[in-house]
């Protein structure tokens, strides 16, 4: 029986807001969940990968959390089958300097990213109901950063939409020397140490699975996704994208879905079946 997706595509991964999530959906369309199934009976493994925490996405894709492996935190930690085969932490006093600059912000607030758990400011009820409730978060209230025992993974913070690029770019020039400092959706920032992506991240973990790049699909709309679409043989580009993105088109084959392209890739496969 024939395993794998067109072009012997082994992995498949995709980005949520903006990708696998389009229209202002908070979750999957319960006929993605359908097709992600029939990609792991395909023999390809699947990956939800995000910014979000582990407890968010497992949440997210509960129909299928058993059959998927997780890329979190965009690139601080992946976990396959239960185990974490990836992990990186940010110093204390760094994630530390970052959340100060982000109080400082007008119209900004942190999220703190723990190995396990998430944190936000208790000034910022709406946002923590927000991440709890929307996004499936595990997350406390802190009266200030320092209060956050765990280790930590990566500061997160909204935004104004019309000032993301003009926030972001200050704090690349705070933090650029240690961290990326990348769009994660219009209202969204991320701030991860510097050479820790979604593109380093699925490095290692096809060293760790024995599955080489040119083998693996990935599906991107932002700043945050680049990485990981230079990285892999087939690298798809959403349509519509951020405009910052429309470089990569020429390697990029352009999706409207990412359900319509993995049926596509599917149709081919069973074909061959």
């Amino acid at each position: 029986m024939a395993t794998g997706l067109e072009g012997n595509i082994r992995l498949v991964a995709t980005d949520l807001d903006g990708t696998l999530l389009i229209g202002g959906r908070n979750l999957p369309r319960p006929e993605a969940f359908a097709v992600i199934e029939r990609v792991c009976d395909a023999g390809a493994l699947f990956m939800a990968a995000s910014g979000r925490q582990y407890a968010s996405l497992r949440h997210l894709f509960e129909p299928v959390a058993d059959r998927i492996g997780y890329l979190c935190e965009n690139g601080g930690e992946v976990v396959w089958q239960g185990e974490t085969l990836v992990r990186h932490t940010m110093p204390r006093e760094l994630a530390l300097d970052i959340c100060h600059l982000i109080d400082e912000t007008p119209g900004a607030a942190y999220v703190l990213s723990g190995e396990r758990h998430a944190y936000a400011s208790e000034k910022t009820p709406e946002l923590i109901e927000h991440m709890r409730t929307a996004k499936g978060y595990d997350i406390s209230a802190v009266s200030r950063p320092e209060d956050v025992r765990e280790a930590l993974i990566k500061v997160s913070f909204t935004v104004d939409p019309e000032r993301n690029e003009q926030v972001r770019e200050m704090f690349a020039d705070c933090f650029g020397r240690d961290c990326e400092v990348v769009t994660s959706g219009a209202e969204w920032i991320d701030v991860i140490m510097r050479g820790v992506n979604k593109g380093s991240a699925i490095r290692e973990l096809g060293e760790v699975l024995g599955i080489d790049l040119a083998d693996m699909a990935a599906f991107g709309d932002a700043e945050n996704d680049r990485q990981m679409l230079e990285a892999v043989g087939h690298p798809y580009l959403m349509d519509p994208c951020f405009d910052t993105m429309l470089d990569l088109a020429p390697r990029c084959r352009r999706a409207k879905t990412v359900e319509e392209e993995l049926e596509r890739l599917l149709a081919k496969f069973e074909k061959r079946a």
